[in-house]
């Protein structure tokens, strides 16, 4: 604790270790140097607050400051319409809670790894939500559903998962596929 200059700390722990060995002069030492620098630390200490507060405070500087004008809150930008995301084993749903919306307002768009919501109502701001994938999908087998709110079924690419291959059908067809692109690895 000495020298990490934690001297009222090093210094409790001496005093503990000469309590139990009182015949030991070593802390008898080394307390009295803590006494000495805890002393001599104290002292230059002081002064130096003593002259920052003198030198960077002046009452003049404190009014003006409360003399400042008020900044406005600033304003925090909310989506137009709240969105989640949750996850089964072999597909992910996008819900978007968008209400009373035409289906004619609507355009979804599925890639391997992109998801396009666009939503354009006459009158209003188009809002567009593009979220990144974090695996790749089956564009093919994706789907939207546009009622009370706007879902979307993405099924997961399963032959790309770290955990490795996964078969949805146990097919001839697919098997000797899987069996073929393990040995180009």
């Amino acid at each position: 604790c000495m020298k990490l200059e934690e001297y009222q700390t090093a210094k409790a722990a001496l005093e503990t270790g000469a309590s139990l060995s009182p015949d030991n002069s070593r802390f008898v030492n080394l307390i009295k140097e803590c006494d000495k620098l805890i002393e001599e630390e104290s002292y230059t200490t002081i002064p130096i607050q003593e002259k920052t507060i003198a030198q960077d405070v002046n009452p003049k500087d404190v009014q003006q400051q409360d003399d400042l004008p008020e900044q406005p809150p600033v304003a925090v930008n909310k989506p137009k319409y709240r969105h989640e995301f949750y996850q089964k084993h072999d597909q992910v749903v996008v819900t978007i809670f968008a209400k009373k919306i035409p289906k004619e307002s609507i355009t979804v768009e599925f890639g391997e790894q992109i998801l396009s919501v666009s939503i354009n109502v006459p009158g209003e701001d188009a809002y567009v939500f593009q979220p990144r994938l974090f695996g790749k999908i089956v564009p093919a087998r994706a789907a939207a559903r546009a009622g009370t709110m706007l879902d979307m079924f993405l099924e997961i690419d399963r032959i790309l998962r770290p955990e490795g291959w996964v078969i949805i059908r146990d097919t001839v067809p697919l098997i000797e596929s899987a069996r073929a692109l393990t040995a180009q690895l």
